[in-house]
């Protein structure tokens, strides 16, 4: 794994990063090129889209390293002015975490036991049902080059990739030709369920549009035809807007596939039912292995996201919203989430880590956060920075900053900077304030 010293200084001689890491979402490919000029990356091959955005429009801010209440600062005042607001706090929450390595994942996780305070991620407001239905339902899994080498059956369900993930299609799931698959697409069937013709549906073989918020029922339809009972036609049209034998034909072709994936995004999740609409996917998934082989994935958003689940899962036995106020860790969304406590006035301070909650919470959490006193950590300028007590800009990991990131099928994958940053990572301070923190408390 790359070190500080390892990552190149700025220069204006060009130079090329080779195998770098885009960080921008749950793909996380890791075979980019990038040109690198002084602080500038001025070319990224092989990346989508949205990689080109995220490398090519990273600027270094002329800004503080840290303001407090504003006004610049050094990160030492920083450090030790937030590790006061933390350590004498009686309900502090710490969110976000799903944009930075999960080195300072860690870090943030520690501090949180040591305060007595909350720790909650971004999963919370996003695939937080998916880690609810986990631990009920358990879960048949693959990595993403596993379905890309046997995969012939690939369903996405209320997931729209070819806008959330545009390189999922073309390196993981679809196009690629396998070991098992050396004709690529054409051995491939592609099923994509949504409530409306999304860009990713003109990639379908097959494309089912149910109705709103009716989820649950068509894949309760999909286990009762697995299970081979008989299903009343008009019944069945009323409830989900397919015809049974559209849905027959769909289990039909699953029964007959050799290996198949079925990939879900928030169109599943934070819908009507939520996380008994996961369950329900994750138990026709564990279903059809009783004929061939199906496994089922999340089509996670942010760049580590699925590595803040697994941190706060090794620290705390629980993947988001946890409670360590007591000594020991509580787990039980809607009273331990981050929006919900805020919502409800009971935080006196929070830690928010390369997220932004000022942009996205409900108004009653935006209102109170603004109440309380926080310290917030992100590269840019962000509403929730702009607000915040005390406020670090950081490097940008994965462009400045070393470490480790999980890819959405669970692997871990080390970052390649491209240059050094001005500013200090969110790692190193996180490191310090846990230090400080710790002689506070005791």
């Amino acid at each position: 794994m790359a070190t500080i010293d390892s990552i190149p200084k700025a220069n204006h001689a060009l130079r090329v990063v080779e195998d770098a890491t885009c960080t921008f979402c749950g793909c996380v490919c890791d075979d980019i090129n990038l040109h690198v000029q002084g602080d500038h990356i001025v070319k990224a091959d092989k990346a989508c889209v949205l990689g080109k955005a995220w490398f090519l429009n990273h600027d270094i801010e002329e800004r503080p390293a840290c303001l407090i209440e504003g006004r610049p600062a050094t990160v030492d005042e920083g450090i030790e002015r937030a590790s006061q607001i933390l350590a004498n706090a009686k309900y502090p929450i710490t969110y976000g975490l799903s944009d930075t390595t999960t080195e300072s994942q860690r870090l943030a996780v520690g501090i949180s036991d040591w305060i007595g305070g909350l720790v909650d991620t971004t999963t919370s407001v996003c695939h937080g049902p998916s880690g609810m239905a986990f631990q009920g339902v358990g879960e048949v899994t693959a990595t993403l080059g596993e379905i890309r080498n046997r995969g012939d059956m690939i369903i996405f369900w209320g997931s729209n990739p070819a806008e959330s993930h545009p390189r999922h299609f073309s390196k993981y799931s679809l196009m690629p030709k396998g070991m098992f698959l050396p004709n690529g697409r054409k051995d491939r069937t592609c099923v994509i369920v949504d409530v409306r013709k999304t860009k990713s549906a003109k990639a379908a073989d097959i494309f089912l549009q149910i109705k709103p918020r009716k989820d649950f029922e068509a894949l309760w339809t999909l286990r009762a035809l697995a299970k081979g009972l008989t299903l009343d036609a008009a019944s069945v049209k009323s409830e989900t807007g397919i015809e049974l034998s559209t849905w027959q034909d769909l289990m039909d072709r699953m029964k007959q596939a050799k290996f198949g994936a079925i990939f879900f995004g928030m169109g599943l999740t934070m819908t009507r039912g939520k996380h008994a609409n996961t369950e329900s996917l994750l138990a026709l998934t564990r279903d059809m292995n009783k004929y061939t082989r199906f496994v089922c994935k999340p089509n996670r958003g942010h760049g580590n996201v699925t590595g803040a689940d697994h941190v706060v899962s090794w620290r705390t036995g629980y993947p988001f919203g946890v409670n360590l106020a007591r000594g020991y860790p509580r787990f039980n969304p809607g009273e331990y989430t981050a929006s919900d406590v805020l919502a409800r006035k009971e935080a006196d301070a929070a830690l928010i880590i390369a997220s932004d909650p000022m942009a996205n919470f409900s108004q009653p959490a935006r209102e109170h956060l603004k109440t309380i006193p926080y310290v917030a950590f992100d590269p840019k300028e962000t509403p929730t920075t702009r607000h915040a007590t005390v406020a670090f800009t950081v490097a940008t990991y994965g462009i400045n900053v070393p470490g480790t990131v999980y890819r959405m099928d669970d692997v871990p994958i080390p970052l390649s900077p491209a240059f050094q940053s001005p500013f200090p990572s969110d790692f190193e301070i996180l490191q310090r304030m846990e230090k400080r923190v710790r002689q506070l408390k005791s």
